[in-house]
């Protein structure tokens, strides 16, 4: 069994869904859109770092190929080392060591990490191959820190040298991560408003509906003038109140056509029932001639009623082209017709004026029932002979 608060469980369940459906896409939207932006700035990230660690070697061969091409064969790997430690310039987040015969000698001043500690010089020793460059990741205080270890060697000089340049790319990833919280919370900031704008909206779209629901709930037979709101927008919800008030106002007419059929009904049977029950009270039956006539005008409003009960579809419905059937009539016989039926109404002094013998084109039965209905309604007024 469903209630008021069955309902209004309904609307807000409809609401809730609007609203969930809604901030999902919004939610899954952000989610996707920080998910792919943030993935390429890492890999933005790593590839960037890996190509500056190429840079800084390639430039290390640059000036190692310029020094000899000025210097010559007198060019030694120290010399060579120490030229190039105090060209380099380290960017913020990169370190440069350079080696002599495996041990670490030249260093910037300025650097953003230490290199020359043991356990990385372990690590670059072990990671050193003679004659090649190779890229690893060095693990410095527990980071992962990549890094190029170049081999360096002189046809003027016998000595082995090492050239190591590292880039910090933890402290580059914190940054990222720390703008992906940032992104976050902003993110929910937006799910947060868009869940209280969509509730405000979704509130405004649903009153129209809520309404709709109360007024179908209220409205009985007895009342029809309730009215939905009319929310002045120019949307389906607007279409949707306007719809319902018409249909309300059409079966309010509808309604009010029935009862005003229902009484139309209720007269046109009386009245033919009073007159054969008048014909019978007042009947002679000592005379034959006017047990004749009340026989005669008995089966004529017998008739006529069988005649109305077949007409009921088309009283609901006065406005058919074949309600009123055109005939000639003759009016002085109509005239005493409709005085024979109106005699036996009520105890009254029916006069009928002088006649006219004139032909007209009409409905004898409409005609007949007009004006005995108009002579029934006189008799429920009081007589102005009586006391």
């Amino acid at each position: 069994m469903k209630g008021p608060f069955t309902q209004d469980l309904s609307s807000r369940s409809v609401r809730v869904r609007i609203l969930s459906t809604m901030l999902a896409f919004i939610a899954g939207g952000l989610l996707i859109a920080g998910f792919v932006s943030y993935y390429v700035q890492f890999t933005v990230l790593d590839d960037r770092v890996n190509a500056e660690l190429l840079q800084e070697v390639n430039e290390f061969q640059w000036i190692a190929e310029l020094r000899q091409s000025d210097v010559g064969e007198d060019e030694s790997t120290e010399d060579l080392m120490r030229a190039a430690i105090e060209s380099a310039v380290p960017g913020e987040h990169e370190s440069f060591l350079a080696f002599l015969d495996d041990r670490p000698q030249f260093k910037p001043q300025e650097q953003a990490f230490e290199l020359d500690k043991p356990e990385t010089v372990e690590q670059i020793l072990g990671t050193h191959a003679p004659g090649s460059t190779i890229f690893t990741d060095l693990e410095i205080n527990g980071e992962a820190v990549p890094a190029a270890v170049a081999s360096v060697d002189l046809y003027s000089d016998d000595t082995p040298g090492i050239f190591v340049a590292a880039n910090r790319i933890q402290s580059q990833r914190d940054q990222i991560w720390i703008s992906a919280v940032t992104y976050t919370v902003v993110s929910l900031a937006t799910l947060l408003v868009s869940a209280l704008v969509g509730l405000v909206v979704t509130g405004k779209l649903m009153r129209p509906i809520g309404e709709l629901r109360n007024a179908t709930r209220e409205i009985t037979i007895d009342d029809l003038e309730r009215r939905v709101p009319d929310p002045g927008t120019r949307d389906d919800v607007a279409a949707l109140a306007q719809n319902f008030n018409r249909m309300l106002e059409r079966i309010r007419e509808g309604y009010a056509h029935q009862r005003q059929f229902m009484s139309d009904v209720s007269h046109e049977l009386r009245t033919p029932l009073t007159i054969i029950r008048g014909t019978l009270e007042t009947t002679d039956r000592s005379d034959p001639a006017d047990v004749s006539e009340s026989h005669e005008i008995a089966m004529d409003e017998l008739d006529r009623m069988n005649n109305l009960v077949t007409d009921l579809a088309t009283l609901a419905k006065t406005g058919r082209p074949d309600f009123v059937t055109f005939a000639p009539v003759d009016m002085a016989e109509f005239a005493r017709n409709a005085m024979s039926r109106i005699e036996h109404l009520g105890p009254r002094q029916w006069l009928l004026g002088c006649g006219t013998d004139v032909v007209v084109r009409a409905d004898e039965d409409r005609l007949i029932q007009a004006v005995v209905q108009l002579a029934a309604n006189a008799t429920h007024m009081p007589d102005p002979e009586e006391p």
